[in-house]
């Protein structure tokens, strides 16, 4: 009992510096990101690299916080491919034409597995949670370059590691 008040106390804490921040700030929007992804993954009989797209958007309630999405789809060898779909916050400040980010967020992974080892195609399918951090270059008001992307994505017992750059539209 006492710790979910402790829970709620700083949450309501939280939301009321939210609010006070949103007042105050005018760099609210939304932003779209596409490009290329390079993934590895720690599959046990399938490891190996993929590459594909990787797609986002969100929006910033406030200058520092993005509430996004994301999805990745990397091709392997036919018919092997990874998927990637993530929901959460990713927090960033700007440093000159620079902002760099930083992320955790939740959601689906699934492998389709075409290995030597398996008789026929297999499926894996779980929940994921994604950690990672970028650098995007602002080179417009409304655009700006992602140049690195890195995360590392936990899926059950295994990892992926992914890295992308693209283009982020600033829609406002």
């Amino acid at each position: 009992m006492r710790v979910a008040r402790s829970v709620s106390a700083v949450f309501v804490i939280l939301v009321c510096i939210a609010s006070a921040f949103a007042q105050s700030e005018s760099k609210r929007g939304v932003e779209v990101f596409a490009g290329y992804t390079r993934l590895r993954s720690d599959v046990p009989c399938c490891s190996g690299n993929a590459n594909g797209y990787h797609v986002g958007a969100g929006y910033t309630p406030i200058s520092f916080l993005l509430l996004g999405m994301e999805f990745s789809h990397a091709f392997g060898p036919d018919p092997q491919y990874v998927r990637h779909l993530h929901f959460g916050p990713q927090f960033r400040f700007q440093v000159g034409a620079l902002r760099p980010f930083g992320r955790v967020m939740g959601g689906y992974s699934e492998h389709r597995l075409g290995c030597v080892d398996l008789t026929g195609i297999a499926s894996i399918r779980h929940s994921s949670v994604a950690f990672g951090g970028g650098v995007d270059l602002q080179v417009h008001r409304r655009l700006a370059l992602r140049v690195i992307s890195l995360d590392r994505i936990r899926i059950q017992d295994q990892w992926d590691t992914r890295a992308s750059f693209g283009a982020v539209f600033l829609l406002y």
